[in-house]
């Protein structure tokens, strides 16, 4: 409501952060509730008032839960889970069941990550590291209006501490070892320079030998490695006349390997045939440790779960940009601004996918992003009203490669692709009040997308090396032709460039009413959209002309029923399929119900927070691996992304803080979703939604012991708890993971003036085993799994320095 509204001391339209429900804050010296100032709706509003579904936590709070990557949230956020299938990059975030199992770098989720208040859009610069977070939020549900692009089921958005005013030189220093050989080093600075400029520089290195010990002989020895360097320097003018500029340059550099997968194998180890070169029969009890194989190498996987025998692969990002955000005041009521942002970012990764010590299959990403978007909005205020009109435009390129190569058989396949996305919207929201109790919000957005592909060539290159790091990484055609080179007889099959467009209108529509007692009772609809995507694993796959051994399909030229392509050896079906897969899919739209609960009681020493919603989710974008039909070999496999036809989702969920004593503080989350494919063509319909539990609840229990000094030892315990969860839409056996809960705790010392804090801690703490994500490679016979994170034990020193 209105009366909630604070007017000149933060700017109508500074809206770099979203919304704060439950958000942590220090006070004195425990953790307790506070009644946050927060712009949800682009307007500068308390957290209680906002009519949305959102979960915050603070900076603090993330430091206690031991938060230091984007993806830790999900842990303690109803109804949210977050996976990436390599290293950090190219994540898989679902909210509520809308997400996406496409981890191709080209691509794009449903779920929005934004970086103060800027959308990131390529998935490989949105697995970043966490430093100097004011707090971050998750807003659930379509974001069809203020915030638009690729935010059908919700957005995230990482806020940094800025710079202030007049401030004093500041700052903080926290550094941390662990297990792994963990060595973490964070800080920031913050300065004025004068009434009009202040400052703040901050800074990340974190580097790890990973939790999984390489048994492979001929790699490093370790697994899952971090590597990060992360820097970020902001500059602020006001001149207290209602103009504020604020310019903030970022830059990150990742160099993981990628994480390790189990392999569980599909085949008998004894029906070894050398006429086929292939182990035939399938194997009586696949699983991990139970001794079967795969279809080729005759490699069995060990049973301890965090011991691999990959090659060493990696994956290196890096991500520069700059962003300035200019407000003004125009008079005291209205206000102008504009948020302008130019970023670029760049992949190369080597993967050894089976993750045998045989190279079955390695494959190879290297990919060039750069993006640009630009916003600009006019808000104006009354006591009783308040409206909001803006323009957005985003332009997003990608120039790359593709390869995988078989060592073994000497072969291999790939695709060379430029694409570029362009997207604008015009948008417009209308916030009144009624009278003291009843308010209504009305807000619309057209939104026009554009996918132009450039250029998708596909080939298959005759890779004579084994194609690991050593011997020279493979990104691109001209790698492959030094490496072992192309047949060119063969040739590189180009296919058709190909443009779609789309534009859509969203919005939401709400009503709120505040009882007597300042409780929040909200109903709304809201529909988001997510444009139209490209396949980014787009292959030719099997079919292929004679002469090739097991991959022989028996075109030719003049044949009537399966002849070549013209001016070409590759079989036509092939160049048709190869084209069939460049044609965007349709967009996604959702269509959402809620209607929500906010309320403090106990002299604001409890707060309850909950809504139920209803989804109607229609052409939910997802990948399949499909069997290759045609191809003689008939155990092949092409990556396919298509449009499931409907999924209708209903859902609830609760957040719960209370603080009864000075003491003590206790959280507690839950959430359920009803998340399965009601139409999901060929055979998905009535599967659960991938990566999806149905189930999810997380707790956190901390009691503060105030010494007669000062000082304050903190005990913490949490536990985040999902129930099964399936890794695909096929719902495969072996591809799944029962309900599991993940513990941890902390123990921290803060000094009586409140700037030294020294914390022990441990996350998965009872050392739970567990996997994360996996994906099916039948046509080599076996399954892939990705183990979840040991246990990890910590110890953190933080100083904070100046005012």
């Amino acid at each position: 409501m209105m009366k909630t509204v604070f007017n000149k001391q933060l700017p109508l339209v500074m809206a770099i952060g979203l919304a704060s429900q439950a958000l942590i804050a220090p006070l004195g010296h425990a953790l307790a509730l506070e009644e946050l100032i927060v712009s949800a709706r682009k307007q500068v509003e308390t957290s209680q008032s906002v009519p949305i579904a959102i979960t915050a936590i603070s900076g603090e709070m993330m430091t206690s839960l031991g938060v230091n990557e984007a993806g830790d949230i999900a842990l303690y956020t109803p109804n949210f889970t977050w996976h990436t299938e390599f290293g950090r990059a190219s994540p898989q975030p679902y909210m509520r069941g809308i997400g996406t199992n496409n981890f191709a770098p080209i691509n794009n989720g449903p779920i929005a990550i934004y970086q103060d208040g800027v959308f990131i859009g390529p998935n490989i610069a949105q697995g970043f590291a966490t430093f100097d977070v004011e707090r971050v939020e998750v807003l659930k549900g379509p974001q069809g209006t203020l915030y638009g692009r690729n935010s059908t089921g919700g957005l995230i958005n990482f806020i940094s501490v800025k710079p202030q005013i007049g401030q004093e030189a500041s700052g903080y220093i926290n550094v941390e070892v662990g297990s792994h050989d963990t060595r973490n080093f964070e800080g920031a600075f913050g300065f004025g320079m004068g009434d009009k400029f202040a400052g703040r520089l901050s800074l990340l290195r974190a580097t790890s030998d990973g939790p999984f010990d390489n048994i492979n002989p001929e790699s490093n020895g370790k697994a899952g490695i971090i590597d990060d360097f992360a820097a970020r320097a902001q500059l602020l003018f006001d001149n207290d006349e209602g103009l504020s500029i604020l310019t903030n340059y970022h830059y990150g550099k990742a160099e993981p390997d990628t994480a390790p997968f189990k392999q569980v194998g599909l085949q008998d180890p004894n029906s070894y045939n050398p006429a086929t070169y292939s182990y035939e029969d399938a194997c009586a009890n696949p699983g991990i440790g139970s001794g079967c194989t795969d279809l080729y190498t005759g490699f069995v996987e060990d049973d301890d779960i965090y011991k691999t025998q990959k090659a060493d692969d990696f994956e290196h990002v890096d991500t520069e940009g700059v962003l300035v955000r200019v407000d003004y005041e125009l008079t005291y009521d209205m206000s102008l601004y504009s948020a302008s942002s130019y970023d670029e970012a760049s992949l190369r990764r080597y993967d050894d996918t089976d993750d045998g010590p045989f190279g079955l299959e390695n494959d190879y990403y290297a990919d060039d992003f750069r993006w640009y978007s630009q916003e600009l909005g006019i808000a104006n205020q009354s006591d009783i009203s308040m409206w909001h009109l803006g323009a957005y435009y985003y332009n997003e390129k990608v120039d790359g490669a593709q390869l995988w190569t078989n060592p073994i058989f000497g072969t291999g396949e790939g695709n060379e692709h430029a694409v570029e996305t362009t997207s604008y919207a015009f948008f417009g929201q209308y916030d009144y009040d009624f009278n003291e109790t009843w308010g209504a919000t009305i807000g619309l957005r057209w939104s026009y997308e554009e996918k132009d592909v450039q250029k998708y060539n596909g080939f298959l290159p005759f890779i004579s090396n084994p194609g690991n790091e050593g011997d020279g990484p493979i990104f691109s055609l001209a790698d492959a032709r030094a490496a072992g080179g192309i047949d060119e007889a063969h040739g590189v099959t180009v296919g058709t460039p190909t443009k779609k467009d789309w534009d859509q209108i969203t919005g939401r529509i709400s009503v709120d009413y505040n009882t007597e007692q300042g409780h929040l009772i909200y109903a709304s609809l809201a529909r988001g959209f997510k444009g139209g995507d490209v396949n980014g694993a787009a292959f030719l796959d099997e079919y292929v002309s004679g002469g090739l051994g097991q991959f022989e399909n028996g075109c030719s030229p003049g044949d009537a029923t399966n002849p070549t392509a013209s001016g070409s050896t590759r079989c036509q079906s092939s160049v048709d399929a190869f084209n069939a897969k460049l044609e965007p899919v349709d967009p996604e739209l959702l269509d959402a119900l809620e209607i929500g609960f906010k309320g403090d009681f106990m002299d604001g020493s409890l707060r309850v927070n909950g809504a139920v919603f209803y989804y109607e989710y229609t052409d939910q974008q997802n990948t399949n691996l499909i069997a290759v039909s045609g191809a003689s070999a008939g155990a092949g496999n092409t990556a396919s992304l298509t449009n499931a036809g409907e999924t209708n989702m209903p859902g609830v969920e609760i957040e719960v803080i209370a603080t009864p004593t000075d003491e003590w503080y206790l959280q507690f989350n839950a959430g359920w979703v009803d998340a399965e494919y009601d139409k999901f063509e060929p055979d998905n319909s009535g599967n659960q939604i991938s990566l999806t539990p149905k189930t999810q609840f997380s707790g956190l229990v901390r009691y503060d012991f105030e010494l007669e000094s000062g000082a304050v030892i903190a005990v913490q315990g949490d536990v985040s708890w999902q129930g099964k969860t399936y890794f695909q839409p096929t719902n495969e056996k072996y591809l799944e993971e029962d309900a599991y809960a993940i513990w941890g705790s902390r123990v921290s010392y803060a000094s009586a003036d409140g700037r030294w804090t020294t914390a022990l801690f441990a996350k998965n703490l009872t050392d739970k085993e567990y996997y994360g994500s996996g994906f099916q490679l039948d046509f080599l016979g076996s399954k892939q799994l990705k183990p979840g994170s040991p246990r990890y034990v910590g110890l953190s020193v933080n100083y904070q320095f100046g005012n």
